[in-house]
């Protein structure tokens, strides 16, 4: 099931503009907080912050999407036994 929730999101939401908008949003403000350090990291410190950044942001997307399917899964299930 995890596979398919990736593919959706992956494959789908991930390139709708709304998402693509919020993804480009996350990024400049990551970039925004890692020139904060500029005089204390050096360019590939800093663009290896930002790559961590940027997958942490992306994984709690990806993790919060999953639990809502799973959540509205188990919620139809539920309605359908009941």
């Amino acid at each position: 099931m995890d596979r398919l929730f990736d593919k959706i999101y992956g494959e789908v939401l991930f390139y709708e503009s709304d998402i693509a908008e919020m993804n480009k949003e996350a990024e400049r403000m990551n970039e925004e907080h890692m020139m904060e350090f500029k005089d204390r990291m050096d360019e590939r410190e800093r663009e290896a912050v930002l790559e961590l950044l940027d997958d942490a942001v992306l994984n709690a997307r990806k993790e919060g999407f999953y639990t809502g399917m799973c959540y509205m899964f188990r919620g139809m299930l539920a309605l359908l036994k009941g």
